[in-house]
């Protein structure tokens, strides 16, 4: 990581100001993370933890259910990130893994990350 750069960073402004173009082309540049080593995904006002993180769902295959966990972005970043640190072994990692966020705002942060008392 460069110094001097935040692991957080929140880009803000008005609609149609390229926010996500600059965060996917000049800011992840900065990190030296290439377009594959990006996870994108957008909140919105029914976005859930379980999307963000993982959830369980039903699949029909010749006629019998059965159920798989479908890895959210959250978790195929986590894991693309472990992987990569696996894979340097001795060294350090190669590269970054950046989780992209669009429309932050849209979505109900205590639900999608968690916080939520219920």
């Amino acid at each position: 990581m460069s110094d001097g750069f935040p692991h957080q960073l929140i880009i803000f402004g008005p609609p149609g100001t390229s926010k996500s173009y600059k965060a996917r082309k000049k800011k992840a540049g900065l990190l030296g993370v290439e377009e594959e080593e990006i996870i994108p995904v957008t909140f919105h006002a029914e976005f859930s933890y379980g999307e963000f993180v993982s959830r369980l769902l039903p699949l029909t295959t010749a006629g019998k259910v059965h159920y798989a966990v479908h890895a959210g972005p959250f978790l195929r970043a986590l894991a693309q990130a472990y992987l990569r640190l696996l894979a340097a072994g001795d060294d350090p990692p190669a590269g970054n893994v950046v989780l992209l966020i669009d429309e932050i705002n849209r979505g109900n942060c205590a639900e999608i990350f968690g916080d939520r008392k219920s």
